[in-house]
Parts: C-alpha cells; structure tokens; sequence
C-alpha cells in the first residue's frame, strides 16, 4: 500500500524527468509488486505523460521499478 509519503517520494523523484532522462524507483518487496500500487501514484502526481517500466527484482528482495517521459 502506498503512503502519502510515499506517493510524494515517487513524485520528487520523477520530476527532473525529461526525455533524455529517466528515474528508477526501488521499492520493498514487502509492498508487492509495484504494479499493483506505484505506477498510477507516480502518474498521477506529474504533468508528463510518464512510461512505467518493470525491471527487475533486487537481491534484497525489493522491486526495481523504471520511469522516463513517454
């Protein structure tokens, strides 16, 4: 589930995207996949139109999520 907190991390984070530039989001396994919670939260709170990108899960267990501009 995702916290306010959260959700405003994700947002800090993906605006200096351009589309020469792109973010990846680490979050704990624990949360699930990032699919489920993170992709539209990170979407929702940028005036671009974003692409979310599944990379990889991390040896620690946490997901590796990927954002640049569309």
């Amino acid at each position: 589930m995702v916290t306010s907190q959260d959700a405003e991390e994700s947002h800090e984070a993906a605006e200096p995207i351009t589309d020469e530039v792109h973010v990846n989001l680490v979050t704990h396994g624990e949360q699930g996949h990032p699919s489920e919670y993170l992709y539209e939260a990170v979407r929702a709170g940028v005036d671009a139109d974003l692409e979310t990108e599944y990379v990889d899960q991390c040896g620690c267990g946490g997901h590796v999520t990927r954002v640049h501009v569309e």
